[in-house]
Formats: C-alpha cells, sequence, structure tokens
C-alpha cells in the first residue's frame, strides 16, 4: 500500500512536528494581541496539542480542522481527557466550511504546503475578516536546491511546490492579503517549557513500512539541512 506522510504523521500521533514545536508557537501567540481574537481556526490541527494549548491559554472560540480521520479522533480524545472544548471537524484547507469573514485569526503550522497552496491561501482569506490575521509557519527553499533534489523531496512528502520566501509572499499577496512580513526564527534562541516536546500518540498494529518512512523522513531533514529550512509568515487582510 502506498502510504503518505500525512498517514505517517497519523499512524504515530506526532504532536509538535512542525519546525520550532509548542517554544514556537507559543512564541509567535505571545506577540499577537488576542484579547480582540473572538473565533480562532487551526488548520491541520493534527492530533491537537496547539488546539488545547490554545483552549487553555486563551478566551476565544477555537475551531481546528483536519483532512485526516485519524487526527480528527485523537484531536478530540485528547480535547476530551483534559476537559477542553473545540469545535473541531475534518475539512480540506481547499474547502472550508465556514462563512465569509468569520474569524479573526488562522493559524496554519506546516500544513498549507501539502495542500493546493494557492486554493488554501484564497480559502484563508476568505473566511477571515477584514484586517484579520493568517499565521504561517511553512517549509521554505532557504538555499537553492537542485531540480533532482526538490523531486526527491516532493515525492516523499507529496507536495506539490517548493518555495522560497519570496515566492510565499507573492502568492499571499495575490490571495487576497495586504501586508506579509515573514520572520527568520532561530530555533536555539527560543524559550524551551517542560510541556513543549514531541509527541507521540502511536496507533495499534502499525505497519513496519511507517518505520521505514520514519528513518527516511530523518535522513531527508539530515540531508538537506542547509537548504530547506523555514519561515513565519504574518499575514493581515
Amino acid at each position: 500500500m502506498g502510504y503518505t506522510y500525512t498517514d505517517l504523521l497519523a499512524m504515530f500521533g506526532i504532536g509538535g512536528a512542525h519546525p520550532g514545536g509548542l517554544s514556537l508557537t507559543r512564541a509567535i501567540l505571545a506577540e499577537i494581541n488576542m484579547e480582540d481574537c473572538h473565533n480562532l481556526l487551526e488548520v491541520g490541527c493534527g492530533t491537537g496539542q496547539t488546539t488545547s494549548y490554545i483552549c487553555h491559554h486563551y478566551p476565544c472560540s477555537v475551531y481546528a480542522i483536519d483532512s485526516h480521520p485519524i487526527m480528527i479522533t485523537k484531536t478530540n480524545e485528547r480535547l476530551s481527557s483534559l476537559n477542553k472544548t473545540a469545535i473541531v471537524k475534518e475539512a480540506s484547507t481547499e474547502n472550508l466550511p465556514f462563512a465569509s469573514g468569520f474569524f479573526d485569526l488562522i493559524l496554519s503550522e506546516s500544513v498549507t504546503v501539502f495542500t493546493n497552496i494557492q486554493k488554501s491561501l484564497e480559502e484563508y482569506s476568505r473566511v477571515l475578516m477584514e484586517k484579520g490575521t493568517l499565521i504561517l509557519i511553512e517549509m521554505t527553499e532557504i538555499d537553492t536546491l537542485l531540480e533532482s533534489e526538490k523531486t526527491e523531496l516532493k515525492d516523499y512528502y507529496g507536495i506539490d511546490q517548493i518555495l522560497q520566501e519570496q515566492e510565499w509572499k507573492d502568492l499571499i499577496l495575490t490571495s487576497g492579503f495586504k501586508t506579509v512580513e515573514a520572520i527568520s526564527v532561530r530555533l536555539e534562541e527560543l524559550e524551551i517549557d517542560d510541556l513543549d516536546f514531541t509527541e507521540f500518540n502511536i496507533s495499534e498494529s502499525i505497519d513496519q513500512a511507517f518505520y521505514q518512512m520514519l528513518d527516511k523522513h530523518h535522513e531527508l531533514t539530515s540531508k538537506y539541512t542547509t537548504k530547506l529550512g523555514f519561515r513565519v509568515f504574518l499575514c493581515n487582510k
């Protein structure tokens, strides 16, 4: 069976898989005026690590979506165990099941790159209110990749594009956003909390192929450490 990288994340129940993990999430949200945030959408909520953190620390209404049913199950299980409440839906970023102009803030942590980027950005713009904010933490080409290297990465991660910083900015601005700021973060400078770690909520009866895929992920991460990184994009309508 041909498994995807998303299947890998779901079966291992990997929380905090995005660069910087919950440490970066906390740092970003601390810089946002969350007092004015009434409705927040997390796209690609995974196992719900960020979802539960926001529910615990901020008074806004939290909505979360993921396209993978196993991720939805694990998010709901986490929220239930913590007695936290969020509206969690199985849905696609490319066709969000929400009214236009509904959200004050949208958060995407290493999610949008795995979708049709243009369609997702347009949907984020649609469901954000005027002056709303989109936060993207996304894979970014830092140093020039050879075409063969791009092919290897795209084939493994199941993505269509690997964008440079300016390419991300251009797509964001043509998708209905007025301003975008790209931030380069030094992970070693983040303040680490005791709860900031990559989690595993492993499903039962995992195919051996997933362990091989995980090894391949670590291999690619090491191989492209100087060429492939991430940026935080702060986007405003």
